[in-house]
Formats: structure tokens, C-alpha cells, sequence
């Protein structure tokens, strides 16, 4: 699909931001994302990276992003088979069931120029439940008091930032928080205040007590370096059992 050039300093804000989205079987979810980054970051270049669907994903994609690669699956090797094939000078790491706040590329652009190498945003899970609201809570404040980013915040860094981090790491849990952290060892970073509306699938699945404990206390541990085997192991019995 041709890109959509944006106008204004929204445009001109777009045409420096890759969205790389990272998809497996998301048919359903991309088509909504993509539309929602044409709305309010007309210009940007979408990125997705397909990690063997066995839906109609890459159909989806081909029609509606800007370019479409194939690896893998695995969250890391996908974002970072997307920020190869990307063009632009900032990278955005998307997940396909997420859905951005108004105004993304100039918030991200904003941030980048007041001298941060990269960021997220503040998330929120669609619903009502104050429970929801207690998560959403709990995980930004971990990003701002213990530097603990999850993909679902949407993170973003530039080009530079990105490489000099060696990318993702290959590895298939806590791979966005390693990463996040690395950005900090790189140079500043912020949470921006605007929220990204992230997936509540794993919380209907497992119910949002316990995935927000989980949650919590996985959160906890990381910060305080608990070995990733360990971190492993505590995540599958929160996650695969039940």
C-alpha cells in the first residue's frame, strides 16, 4: 500500500516515525490498528513483522501496511526483523492489539527532541472493573519508579538509541523490559503521559486478580534481578496452567 503522506506538523511529525508491529495470527486486530495509525499519524511508515500466522495476517498486512516481512515467531526476532526493514530515523514497537492515543507521532517526536533516546506511554486496559484500573496504576508507576517496561507501553526509540542497544534480546520473556533497560543505560527515557489502550486478553482469560498479582510480583522480582530461569518459571505457572 502506497504510504499516506501526512501535512502539518502531525505529517511532519509521522514521515520520521517506523511502526513496527510484531504479529502472529492477528488478522482480526491489525486491521483496526492500522486504520487508527493512518487517522492520527497520517504519513508514518507501518512495518509488520509476521511471525509464521496461520490466518490471514499477512494478507491483511500486505493490503494495508507499508512492508511486510517473515521470520520466526518470537517477539524479539520479529521487532527486530522489523527495525531492519524500517526506514525512518525513530522506531515505534507496536503490538497488533494495541491501540494508540491521539497524536502519537508528535508526542513521540516531541520527546525525542527535548533529548530522550527513547520512551513509552502510560497504558490502559479497556473496561470498567476498578481492578483494571489498579493494573493500569501498578504498571505505570513501575515504569516510572523502577524503569520496568512491558511492550504493552508501546516503547519507541530512535534508530541510534536502538543499535547502540544491540536490539532486542534473543530471548522469548521479559525481552521489552531487558531492552528498555538497556535504553536507559543509553541516555534518557520517558513515560509519556498519554495513554495507550493495550490488549485485556490475558486478563479475561486468567481473571484480573491474578493476572494483576502475577503481574505485580513478577514485576517486583525483576527489578530486584531474580535469575531469568527463575522469572521463566514463575511466568508459565501464572500462565500456562489453568
Amino acid at each position: 500500500m502506497a504510504k499516506e503522506q501526512g501535512h502539518g506538523s502531525a505529517g511532519k511529525a509521522a514521515q520520521r516515525l517506523s511502526v513496527i508491529v510484531p504479529a502472529l495470527n492477528e488478522s482480526v486486530q491489525l486491521p483496526g490498528l492500522i486504520e487508527r495509525l493512518r487517522m492520527e499519524a497520517p504519513g508514518v511508515e507501518i512495518i509488520v513483522a509476521d511471525g509464521g500466522s496461520r490466518d490471514a495476517t499477512c494478507a491483511v498486512a500486505e493490503r494495508l501496511a507499508d512492508g511486510v516481512i517473515k521470520t520466526d515467531a518470537g517477539r524479539a526476532r520479529q521487532q527486530n526483523a522489523g527495525a531492519r526493514r524500517a526506514t525512518r530515523g525513530i522506531l515505534w514497537f507496536l503490538h497488533a492489539d494495541c491501540l494508540p492515543p491521539g497524536g502519537p507521532a508528535e508526542a513521540i517526536a516531541a520527546c525525542i527532541d527535548a533529548g530522550a533516546v527513547g520512551g513509552c506511554f502510560q497504558l490502559q486496559l479497556p473496561g470498567d472493573d476498578a481492578i483494571l484500573r489498579i493494573s493500569d496504576q501498578l504498571g505505570n508507576l513501575a515504569v516510572d519508579l523502577a524503569g520496568v517496561a512491558y511492550g504493552d507501553h508501546g516503547i519507541f526509540c530512535t534508530r541510534d538509541a536502538f543499535e547502540r542497544a544491540g536490539g532486542f534480546p534473543a530471548q522469548d520473556l521479559f525481552e521489552d523490559a531487558d531492552f528498555y533497560r538497556a535504553l536507559r543505560r543509553i541516555g534518557p527515557v520517558r513515560q509519556l503521559r498519554a495513554k495507550l489502550q493495550a490488549s485485556s486478553r490475558r486478563y479475561r482469560r486468567y481473571g484480573p486478580v491474578r493476572t494483576t498479582a502475577a503481574f505485580l510480583l513478577l514485576t517486583g522480582l525483576y527489578a530486584l534481578n531474580l535469575p531469568r530461569p527463575a522469572l521463566a518459571r514463575l511466568y508459565r505457572r501464572f500462565f500456562t496452567a489453568g
